[in-house]
């Protein structure tokens, strides 16, 4: 019988990829972490507010953007 993931299980999974992606990878957009991972944009946004919120991750300038409008960039907060 495969195992399913509770909504809370799965929200604290996605929380602990994304500050690890960008602790190891930043600076990163919001858009590149929805790729990388596979997250969708609206998860990623909410999770990396939490983290801005808890002086996790900060923002840190804007990508070049190729097409359309440029993103801002996040860093991991090692203070």
């Amino acid at each position: 019988m495969p195992q399913t993931l509770t909504a809370s299980l799965m929200r604290s999974v996605n929380r602990s990829a994304i500050l690890e992606l960008i602790r190891r990878n930043s600076p990163l957009t919001r858009a590149q972490i929805a790729r990388h991972l596979q997250v969708s944009a609206p998860t990623v946004m909410r999770i990396v507010d939490s983290l801005i919120e808890e002086d996790l991750v900060r923002a840190c300038g804007s990508s070049e953007a190729s097409r359309g409008r440029p993103g801002s960039l996040l860093e991991f907060n090692g203070q």
